[in-house]
């Protein structure tokens, strides 16, 4: 699994005086989060085409507000990802940046 290395990292820094409370629970659990925080993150294109196709949502209303949605989606981010490291709410903000694009372009496209 790709959480090896961080967590033998952190395991690293004990020194005999912390005590270790990470148990096969918690460790699931953060990766259990993490996974579908991700795999919500990929699904926007999905939903924002739907939405377009349904009638909800139009490339002139997406562009007219794109501001306000990257912001909303960063904000997004940072209550998604779980954990408190500031590399994750980073790359699913990116991600979730990038994906909004290409789905603005993406219903512009299907719209003509």
């Amino acid at each position: 699994m790709t959480l090896r290395y961080p967590i033998n990292r952190l395991l690293s820094f004990d020194d005999g005086h912390f005590v270790r409370v990470i148990t096969a629970d918690n460790y699931f659990t953060f990766v259990a989060y993490f996974l579908l925080a991700f795999g919500l993150t990929f699904e926007l294109p999905l939903v924002l085409t739907f939405l377009a196709l349904v009638g909800v949502v139009s490339s002139r209303s997406l562009r007219a507000h794109r501001a306000y949605i990257v912001v909303g989606l960063w904000i997004a981010s940072c209550f998604v990802t779980p954990g408190a490291d500031p590399y994750s709410p980073l790359i699913i903000g990116v991600a979730f940046t990038i994906l909004y694009f290409i789905s603005e372009a993406l219903i512009r496209v299907i719209g003509r």
